[in-house]
């Protein structure tokens, strides 16, 4: 049982940590494109966190340029 539950733990770790920064993220936004958000969440944010190389996305609009900071902050 103990096993179990270490597993669930540990493979769900990625999930929930990306659903947590995607929330974060997207309240410094009044209106956000969630495939955006996911998209700097997943190949910056986590990354970061992670401590693997982060690239922030080429194809973004600039409003999310101009956030970059605050984004920084959270992750």
């Amino acid at each position: 049982m103990a096993t179990t539950y270490n597993n669930n733990i540990v493979e769900c770790f990625e999930a929930r940590l990306k659903t947590y920064i995607l929330y974060s993220i997207t309240k410094t936004f009044e209106k956000s494109d969630s495939a955006i958000l996911g998209k700097i969440v997943h190949e910056y944010c986590y990354q970061r966190i992670c401590g693997g190389s982060p690239a922030w996305p080429e194809d973004v609009p600039e409003i999310y340029n101009e956030k970059k900071q605050e984004i920084d902050e959270i992750c």
